[in-house]
Order: structure tokens, then C-alpha cells, then sequence
């Protein structure tokens, strides 16, 4: 439950994605893995399959480490590494202890109905605050993760397994009731998002979630009043860009979200209720078969009138997805239609797969190419970019699990972590069908977290945010963790404790252990108090510029592979009036992430400033290799070739104003 509370946390405060809010949360995690180590000892009775899981995924998270010595960007490599080894940590909490009886449902449904109170909190905050759209990102919804797909991701990957548990027979009404409500509140959350990632996602795993659960009229049954509520409340929601044309922002989204929490209320009394009737036993058993059996042909035909509703508004299902293929290579191509607000109204739910995720993967497959064994480095893919990529937009990462791993740790890296999944899968398959009862359908909801996160995670960067990442490996360790346990006889056990060569090398492995929980330790604090030493530089610098230039020589020394530090301490200086104290930090810089763009850009403007044309020509032309499209070195490069002096002030004025 504890590690449960730190996932809700980081899903809270931007998914987690600052390394100042996910570090904390790691370090306190690995203290917590010591402490359960320490206080019941090392895991007994797992199964071959978590065993392999854990080895596989422990051996990515060595390959991840030394990936920094090959990458271009050390730092990044090393926030990348440890994001890995938090994942590592989690799925090992969740997965090598057995789950007691109720200890499965409680910690699967506290995960759901904390994300729920997130999405209920910022759906009351979207419907009573006067300046919602600090909230939005184009018109899409972006709290809490700041990012509107992670945000959907965060809301749908907790839906169908609200869904699946709210049709429990073996829980009681009020919970199964507070489940289908929760439910409707992140489906409707989700669409404010606008994420066709999501949507395409959600219907893929709800398939999933029908081909393995065991009962699967129970799960359309409780799906139903979710998705009657869902879809009486959508299309309010989906014109909220039409809205905000022609009425006042905040009148806008008080009328589309009012309507959220008294439509999840309602569906949760009904659901609660019907919880209530079944438990009692009033209904009989003919009456049961004659209910599910209605149910069933309800479905089929549901589902037949939607297949049949899809054609028909969306037209020639071939030509849509060559369409939708064309607009995802060429992203000017988008389909439009006409709306409230005007013609040619862009539906982004209707636009096909337009973006810029075309040539995010071109460039991920081209560095694959370039080192198919090992990789680029992980989180290296940001520079390479910038130099490579066509768009006008900066990614920091591919936009997929599967080209991450390929593009950034190789060959090498995809087979471990398939070797590490594909073992997990097994056991935790094996869980949800092997219990027809509550735990089977804990182990199946559970599954679907890591499913949907898989899905959208192929083509979006959701790996990076440890809320999103760090629930699934926690659900599919929950969900390993409710099978039975290996086979072991007592006698066997008892003759292994007596053995004194056992329990010499039980005392090696675990001197080993607290080696390796120690080095694991410093990896993760080391990053994160460089980062904070920098965040108060930045915050203190124009009233005490003493110590702000001191914080951030601490912050250098603690992560001797960061730029992030120097950086600062160069722009501060310039700012200050200081060429001096600027040119040897963007040196410094520059030696240890030899291809930092902004660096070599200060210094040619600083060669330029001191006279230098020859080599603020070499230095801005090595700068806009580095970034082709960045218009500022552009301008720097030509003023110098035209014979003339770069205004160090006025580059680095124009670089805050595009920031």
C-alpha cells in the first residue's frame, strides 16, 4: 500500500515526470525494497517465470547504465538508466511477495480510486474555477501530468479495471458502486484530453480485457451503464472547442463539466443497488441464466449496431485508413469538418494520425540503423533530433516503447526486455485464468494496466512519466503475485537451512544485496540533489548571486556528467555582466556534453563579442549543425559571415523571449 500511495502521488504532481519529484519517490522506494529485504528476507517460493522477469529486467537495467558510456549525452543516459532501475524496484516490490486474502482487491482498488479522486478533484476544479483553461493545452485538457496524452493515459488505463471490479459479485454494492462511478469520471476526464492515442488505446485493451476475462457477461454488464453515461455526457464535452468560439472560457467549461459527477453518481447508486440485489439473493438461479443470457444477445447486438454506426458515419473503412496513413506521413493533411464555430473546424479525434510521429520514427530507426547492437544511449534522442528531424517541433524521446528501447539500447536491450515481459505475461495470464474467483479477476485488471500502457506507449512517450510506467510494472507484478506459489517441499527447505554452505552463501548475497542497494542508492540521489541545488540557483540568483554560483558548483560536482549545471552558471554570468565566469562555464559544458547546441552557440557569440570572427564562424556553424532550424543561430551564423559582431545581450534576449 505504501508503494501504491507514492504512485498516486506522482500521478497527482505532473505524472512524476520532474526528476525533483521523481527522485524522492525512487529513493524512498529502494528504502522501502531494503526494509522488506531486511525484515522478512529474501523472497521465497517464486515462481521460474518471475524469477526470469526479474533477471531479464534487472539485466536491461545494467545495459541501461552502461549505455552512458557510448552516449553523446551522459546525463541523459544516466536519468535514463535510473528511471529503469525505479521500474526494476517496483515490479519487484509487487511481484516477489505472495498477496494474502483481500490483499490483491485492496491494493488494486485503492490505485484506481486514488487516480479517480485526482480526475474527480480536477473535474470539480474545471467546473467552479474561474480561469480553467490554466489547466488546458490547445484546448485540451493537460493537468495534472502536463501533458494531454499522459494525461488520458493516467484517466483510461484505471477505467476498464474499475469496470471489470465494479462487476464483482464478491464485493460489496457500495464498493462496486464507487467503482463504476469512478469509472465514468476518468472516461469522461479522458475525452477533455483530446487524445487520439487514447482512444484508439482504450478500444484495443477493452477487446483484451473480453478475450480474458472469464466471465465475460459480467464484465459487458458492468461496462454498460459506464458506457450509457460516457456517452450521454461526450457530446458536450467533444464541442468544448466550439464553446470556447463563442462564449467565455469559463462559462464554456462549467456547462460541459457540470454534468460529469452527477452522471457517475447516478450510475454508481444504480450500480451499488444492483451490487445489493445480487448479494442478497433474490434472484434465483433460472432467473440468473435468463438475465445473462439477455445480457449476452444485448451485447452482440450493441456491439453489431456500433460496428454498423461506425461504417456509416466514418464511410469506406479502406479508404479511411489510407487517409489516415496519408495524414500520418504528411501532417498538413487533416481531416476537417464544419461545426458551431465555423467550416473547417478542425475534430482532432476525427483527424486521422496526423503529427509528427512519422519522422520522430524515422529518426529512431535510422539511429537503430546506425547501431542496431548496442543503441545510441538511453534518453539520448533529443540532440539526434535536433540535428536530423524535419519537423519544426524538439522531441526529447521517440514517442514509442518499442523504438526507445531499439533506438537508445539496441538489439541487445529489445531482447531482455522481451525476456523480461514475456516471462511476466505468462504468470500473470497464468493468474487470471486459473482463479475463477476474486483473485483471477484482480490478476486480469491488474494485467490490463500494463496492456494499456503498452498499447499507447507504442506510439507515444509515456515511459517517461513514473506514474504511468511505474503503476504498470507495479500491476503486473500485483497481478504475477496472485498466482500460486512454485512447488517447494518443506523437508527440501529445511535441509537447504542446515546446510552451512547455504548460509555462507545466503551471507555473500546479502553483503551483495546491500552493495548493490547502496550504489543503487547513490545513483538516485546523486542526480536529484544536483537538480535541486540548481532549481535554488535559479530562484536565488538575482538577489544573493554568491551563493547561487556556489549551489550550482555543488550541483556540478554531484553529477559530474551533467552540462545542466554549467549551462545555468553561464547564462546566469552572462546576465550579470561576467563574459569571464560565462566562457569557462559553457567550456565546461561543451566538455561534457560535447554537442550541446545552446553551448556552442554562447561561445560563438562570446568569440564574435571578443573579436574573434574566424572562430565564432567555426563555433556558430558547428552550433547550427547542431540545431539546422533554430532561427537564432541562423541569424548569429549570418551576421558573422556578412563581417559583422554578434550582441551577446541580444542573443541571449531573443533566446528567453522564444523560450
Amino acid at each position: 500500500m505504501v508503494g501504491v500511495c507514492v504512485l498516486i502521488a506522482w500521478g497527482a504532481i505532473d505524472g512524476g515526470y520532474p526528476s525533483t519529484t521523481w527522485y524522492p519517490g525512487a529513493l524512498f522506494l529502494l528504502a522501502l525494497l531494503a526494509v522488506v529485504l531486511a525484515g522478512l528476507g529474501p523472497p521465497k517460493g517464486l515462481s521460474p517465470e518471475v524469477r526470469l522477469a526479474i533477471a531479464c529486467l534487472a539485466g536491461y537495467t545494467v545495459w541501461s547504465y552502461l549505455s552512458i558510456l557510448w552516449a553523446a549525452q551522459r546525463a541523459d543516459a544516466w536519468d535514463g538508466a535510473n528511471r529503469t532501475l525505479l521500474y526494476l524496484l517496483i515490479f519487484s516490490l509487487f511481484a516477489t511477495r505472495p498477496v494474502r486474502a483481500g490483499a490483491g482487491p485492496t491494493i488494486l482498488i485503492a490505485w484506481i480510486l486514488g487516480v479517480a479522486l485526482i480526475a474527480i478533484a480536477i473535474v470539480a476544479q474545471l467546473a467552479t474555477d474561474t480561469q480553467p483553461l490554466q489547466m488546458f493545452v490547445s484546448d485540451r485538457l493537460a493537468d495534472p501530468t502536463g501533458y494531454p496524452n499522459a494525461t488520458a493515459a493516467l484517466w483510461l488505463s484505471a477505467l476498464l479495471p474499475a469496470a471489470l471490479l465494479a462487476g464483482r459479485a464478491e464485493l460489496p454494492g457500495p464498493w462496486r458502486g464507487l467503482l463504476a462511478a469512478a469509472a465514468v469520471v476518468l472516461g469522461d476526464a479522458a475525452l477533455l484530453t483530446q487524445s487520439r492515442g487514447g482512444a484508439y488505446s482504450v478500444a484495443i485493451v477493452a477487446v483484451v480485457a473480453i478475450v480474458i476475462a472469464r466471465d465475460r457477461v459480467r464484465l459487458i454488464a458492468s461496462l454498460a451503464p459506464v458506457a450509457v453515461a460516457i456517452a450521454v455526457t461526450a457530446p458536450a464535452l467533444l464541442e468544448l472547442s466550439s464553446r470556447l468560439a463563442v462564449q467565455a472560457p469559463a462559462a464554456a467549461v462549467h456547462a460541459v463539466t457540470l454534468p460529469i459527477l452527477p452522471a457517475a453518481a447516478a450510475v454508481g447508486l444504480v450500480v451499488a443497488l444492483a451490487g445489493a440485489v445480487e448479494r442478497s439473493g433474490r434472484i434465483g438461479p433460472a432467473a440468473a441464466s435468463l438475465l445473462r443470457v439477455t445480457i449476452a444477445s444485448l451485447s452482440w447486438a450493441l456491439a453489431l449496431g456500433a460496428v454498423l454506426a461506425a461504417v456509416i458515419v466514418l464511410g469506406n473503412p479502406l479508404a479511411r485508413v489510407r487517409a489516415a496513413w496519408r495524414s500520418f506521413e504528411h501532417p498538413a493533411l487533416q481531416s476537417t469538418t464544419t461545426g458551431p464555430a465555423g467550416p473547417a473546424q478542425s475534430v482532432r479525434l476525427a483527424a486521422g494520425l496526423s503529427g509528427y510521429r512519422y519522422d520522430y520514427y524515422r529518426v529512431a530507426l535510422d539511429a537503430f540503423s546506425a547501431h542496431p547492437l548496442q543503441g545510441i544511449g538511453a534518453d539520448n534522442f533529443a540532440q539526434l533530433y535536433l540535428r536530423k528531424g524535419r519537423s519544426a517541433t524538439a522531441p526529447k524521446y521517440p514517442h514509442s516503447i518499442e523504438l526507445r528501447t531499439l533506438a537508445q539500447t539496441g538489439l541487445v536491450g529489445l531482447v531482455l526486455l522481451l525476456l523480461a515481459f514475456g516471462p511476466a505475461l505468462r504468470r500473470a495470464l497464468g493468474a487470471a485464468r486459473h482463479d475463477p474467483g476474486l483473485g483471477g479477476a484482480v490478476a486480469a485488471a491488474a494485467l490490463l494496466v500494463w496492456v494499456y500502457w503498452i498499447v499507447q506507449g507504442s506510439v507515444d512517450w509515456l515511459w517517461e512519466f513514473p506514474a504511468l510506467g511505474g503503476a504498470a510494472m507495479a500491476m503486473l507484478g500485483l497481478a504475477c503475485a496472485c498466482g500460486p506459489l512454485a512447488n517447494a517441499s518443506s523437508a527440501s527447505r529445511r535441509a537447504c537451512t542446515a546446510s552451512p554452505v547455504p548460509r555462507r552463501r545466503r551471507r555473500a548475497l546479502a553483503g551483495a544485496t546491500s552493495l548493490v542497494l547502496l550504489a543503487g542508492g547513490v545513483s538516485l540521489a546523486a542526480p536529484w540533489l544536483s537538480e535541486h541545488y540548481v532549481g535554488a540557483a535559479e530562484a536565488s540568483w538575482q538577489s544573493e548571486p554568491a551563493k547561487a554560483f556556489g549551489l550550482l558548483d555543488r550541483a556540478a560536482s554531484l553529477n559530474p556528467l551533467s552540462d545542466r549545471p554549467l549551462l545555468v552558471k553561464g547564462t546566469i554570468a552572462l546576465r550579470l555582466g561576467q563574459p569571464a565566469r560565462a566562457l569557462q562555464a559553457f567550456e565546461g559544458a561543451l566538455a561534457r556534453s560535447r554537442d550541446d547546441a545552446y553551448a556552442t552557440l554562447e561561445l560563438g557569440a562570446l568569440a564574435s563579442a571578443r573579436g574573434q570572427p574566424q572562430q565564432a564562424r567555426r563555433l556558430l556553424e558547428r552550433a547550427h549543425g547542431l540545431d539546422p532550424d533554430d532561427p537564432v543561430t541562423s541569424g548569429a551564423l549570418a551576421r558573422v559571415i556578412a563581417g559583422g559582431r554578434v550582441d551577446v545581450g541580444a542573443i541571449n534576449r531573443l533566446l528567453a523571449s522564444s523560450s
